[in-house]
């Protein structure tokens, strides 16, 4: 299963049923779980581990070192999950030792062409990130994200769980759960359909309505809104994982001007 053409060194680890195709070259390090497909034109560095049941398609790059001007390209490592489509010229840079030596993306995403994901991101579970979006270093996406093409995502940005953003948005702060975004960090309306997708109930999509109406429409200071809306919903699961991430955010979460 492995193409003549392809260049495996000596230190890879692959594992059973995975297939190889013309012209990629696997380094020293890599290791490759079972049933992986990788196509033609693939470029895997060394430090980097890829689950079982992956497609990577041409031209991909996984695990070269970050863009970091004077960085020390022995530093970090790539993780790739399982079940995860990758098609044709993602790009995807270790991690370094400005966070945590790691890049992770985890199972069942779907990143279409071209997309790029800088060194330290931190890709949860079933996002589909459309072509030539863009994260840079220290980026982190949740689960069940769908970003669409040519978004551009700012250092240190977090994109919340079950999440949409238009084509050609740009983040400089966090998109916290259940939001639609677009444009310039512009929070549109609470995700509905992606929460009905996902088996939310009615009473579910009813709170997440209730918490765009009071932090994005009306007006008022932020403490005194997510105040008034936990004497409301507190102990209510979209309430809590929307509450968890805007006290952990590190840069602040989009309000709309």
């Amino acid at each position: 299963m492995i193409h003549p053409s392809a260049i495996i060194e000596k230190g890879v680890e692959l594992g059973e049923g995975v297939q190889v195709g013309p012209y990629s070259y696997i380094r020293s390090g890599a290791r490759i779980g079972r049933g992986t497909i990788i196509h033609s034109h693939v470029n895997i560095w060394g430090q980097t581990t890829i689950g079982e049941e992956n497609q990577i398609f041409p031209f991909c790059m996984i695990g070269a070192p970050p863009q970091i001007i004077g960085n020390d390209d022995s530093q970090g490592e790539t993780y790739i999950g399982n079940k995860n489509i990758i098609r044709e010229g993602v790009q995807i840079h270790r991690g370094s030792k400005k966070e945590n030596l790691l890049t992770s993306l985890g199972d069942e995403n779907y990143l279409m062409t071209t997309v790029h994901i800088a060194h330290d991101c931190r890709i949860g579970n079933k996002n589909i990130i459309a072509s030539k979006t863009g994260f840079a270093g220290h980026v982190k996406v949740d689960d069940c994200a769908i970003i669409s093409g040519n978004c551009g995502v700012s250092q240190h940005v977090h994109i919340g769980s079950y999440t949409f953003c238009a084509g050609m948005s740009r983040f400089e702060k966090d998109l916290p759960p259940f939001m639609c975004a677009k444009e310039f960090s512009t929070v549109t309306s609470p995700n509905l359909v992606g929460m009905k997708r996902f088996g939310f109930t009615e009473e579910d999509t009813r709170i997440a309505k209730e918490i765009y109406k009071a932090l994005f429409v009306e007006s008022g200071l932020y403490r005194d809104q997510l105040k008034g809306l936990e004497t409301r919903f507190a102990g209510q699961k979209v309430f809590d994982v929307f509450k968890k991430f805007c006290d952990a955010t590190k840069v602040g979460i989009i309000r709309n001007a």
